[in-house]
């Protein structure tokens, strides 16, 4: 589980050709569909959707403000 209890979503920029979708606590199994499909199209497309763009693993680093998840399951 991360630190924000949110997931990580996309691209990591230090591995080429490298996408990550984990941490996701209890959320995990009711966001699947979801983030497949968001996930597929960032791959193929090469851009990160808006919807995940603020759960990018960046957010650790300081580059994105990281607000902790109240409804953790």
């Amino acid at each position: 589980m991360t630190p924000d209890a949110q997931p990580i979503l996309g691209p990591v920029a230090e591995v080429e050709h490298f996408y990550q979708a984990s941490g996701f606590s209890g959320h995990g199994l009711m966001l699947a569909p979801a983030v497949s499909a968001l996930m597929a199209d960032a791959i193929i497309s090469g851009t990160t959707d808006p919807l995940i763009e603020d759960l990018s693993v960046a957010r650790f680093r300081g580059a994105i403000r990281v607000h902790r998840e109240k409804s953790v399951v």
